[in-house]
């Protein structure tokens, strides 16, 4: 069982805190905490995964660079970001706490 409020603050201060909660040949699921880390201007993910989202606690935008527009995600706000969907997380709330869902695409 996991608990999505169970860890310690500090650990994420510096870097976004990880968790992996599941993995398999086709899925990965993992609890981010962030504490206002945002990507690096010079940084663009460009995923070969579809990336289900959820903000679970806090807030966060996200930045979709291809279209020219930004997202706001609240308590609760899910987002489906597809494979290829190149984007910037340009603000999280300390903390923001979110539920990525991972599915791997074949090759």
């Amino acid at each position: 069982m996991t608990n999505f409020y169970d860890f310690n603050l500090d650990d994420a201060l510096d870097s976004e805190l990880v968790d992996l909660i599941f993995e398999n040949e086709n899925m990965r699921i993992e609890r981010i905490v962030s504490m206002g880390q945002v990507t690096p201007d010079d940084y663009i993910y460009n995923q070969k995964e579809d990336e289900f989202v959820t903000v679970i606690k806090g807030n966060a935008v996200i930045y979709f660079v291809d279209e020219g527009n930004s997202v706001m995600l609240k308590e609760g706000d899910s987002l489906m970001i597809n494979s290829g969907r190149r984007h910037q997380v340009t603000y999280t709330s300390k903390p923001c706490i979110w539920l990525c869902i991972f599915n791997k695409i074949g090759e």
